[in-house]
């Protein structure tokens, strides 16, 4: 058996370091089980995703920066909003309520 040594980056600047012993293939299937864990991110904190729903509800819309911190849950939820608002400014195009998540206007 070997010993290895994975990191898993978490930031531009951090990772996690976990070490374990086993074939070549069991280090890869680890790295990437590890990997997918890492990678669904904790998200916005609940203060946060408030102010995003409020200002995006306003037609404010919000940042790419703010959506790419956002968990995927989160990212969803406002999707689906989007979409939601294209439905209706489109039934309804004088209300012109529309806000895409790529309209930092």
């Amino acid at each position: 058996m070997n010993k290895y040594t994975l990191r898993i980056p978490t930031d531009q600047f951090a990772f996690i370091e976990a070490h374990m012993e086993g074939s070549h293939d069991d280090a890869v299937h680890e790295y990437r089980r590890l990997t997918e864990l890492v990678k669904g991110n904790a998200g916005l904190t609940g203060k946060e995703w408030h102010e995003v729903v409020e200002s995006y509800m306003n037609e404010q819309g919000t940042t790419p920066e703010v959506f790419e911190r956002m968990n995927e849950k989160q990212q969803f939820f406002l999707k689906e909003i989007d979409r939601y608002l294209a439905r209706k400014n489109y039934k309804n195009p004088k209300e012109n309520v529309h806000h895409s998540l790529q309209d930092n206007s």
